[in-house]
């Protein structure tokens, strides 16, 4: 773990908000490349919808609760097909309370990111389907 990431995770401890520059292109278009996010700590009764820092990695990774089952939270990246898995809301490292882009407040929709989210992974789950069927189907017609 880097020192970045120890100090941001002691300070989360400590009851303190951080703010760091995100990295990736998992939570697009809600968080891109290069926006800084604000972290405050605590997550416990985050409800379907919230962002998160979930314990994924090095440091973690800000990604949005889409199941909830008692103290059980299922996250997920708005632009990942598949979750992270299941992690109980004790183990979040904070909840996500803004976003800056080029110097402005970044609006946090709660609902409509999970229902896209949802939909995308159906629909790239399909297409995936569809094309490893259109390739098998053309191997066979390679070979006759």
């Amino acid at each position: 773990m880097s020192v970045e990431a120890e100090l941001a995770l002691e300070l989360l401890g400590r009851g303190e908000s951080i703010c760091f520059r995100a990295r990736g292109g998992s939570m697009r278009p809600f968080v891109r490349d290069g926006d800084v996010v604000t972290v405050a700590p605590g997550a416990v009764g985050v409800g379907l919808g919230t962002v998160v820092l979930a314990p994924v990695g090095d440091f973690g990774c800000v990604h949005r609760v889409v199941w909830r089952r008692g103290h059980q939270v299922l996250v997920k990246g708005d632009a990942f097909p598949h979750s992270d898995g299941w992690f109980d809301e004790r183990e979040l490292l904070g909840r996500v309370v803004g976003v800056k882009r080029t110097g402005r407040n970044v609006r946090q929709g709660r609902w409509l990111p999970v229902v896209v989210s949802a939909v995308g992974g159906l629909a790239r789950r399909h297409l995936w389907r569809r094309r490893r069927r259109l390739e098998r189907r053309a191997q066979r017609i390679g070979h006759h």
